[in-house]
């Protein structure tokens, strides 16, 4: 925000530019979670895309409440801020794609499948596989624009 107080001349530049480049802005959680719901089930090309967001969603949930079991403070600020503000979006965008930053999951995979717990990994890349095929899959078809 500082950068783009100096740079831009307003501390909210970032928002703006969410909010006039992609139509996003602060909703309450049901609204954008109905917004996306309804994009997820429309019979659309980009129908998959919101799905996958949906999903994203769910994973972004089920690790901040892991981090919180886990009393992991710094990774669930770290992660909490980054799903708390998009799962507060108009609709959902992006979430997959900003996991890939959560650095928390994979150092928890890495320690579990460490100490011999295999399985740990088998359920983390059981369903991730998948989502980045499909994933993969919908960026080459240039549904979605990057």
């Amino acid at each position: 925000s500082g950068w783009q107080r100096l740079n831009g001349g307003d501390w909210l530049t970032w928002g703006q530019a969410q909010e006039a480049g992609w139509g996003r802005q602060l909703v309450w959680p049901w609204e954008s979670l109905a917004s996306t719901w309804r994009s997820a089930l429309a019979d659309e090309r980009s129908a998959l895309l919101f799905q996958m967001e949906l999903a994203g969603a769910v994973f972004a949930i089920g690790l901040v409440l892991l981090l919180l079991f886990l009393r992991r403070w710094s990774e669930l600020v770290y992660v909490g801020l980054q799903a708390g503000v998009l799962i507060c979006s108009a609709a959902y965008l992006a979430i997959p794609r900003a996991a890939l930053l959560w650095w928390p999951v994979f150092v928890l995979v890495a320690r579990a499948s460490a100490r011999g717990r295999w399985w740990v990994l088998v359920g983390y890349a059981l369903p991730t596989a998948p989502l980045m095929l499909l994933n993969t899959l919908t960026y080459l078809e240039s549904v979605r624009a990057g």
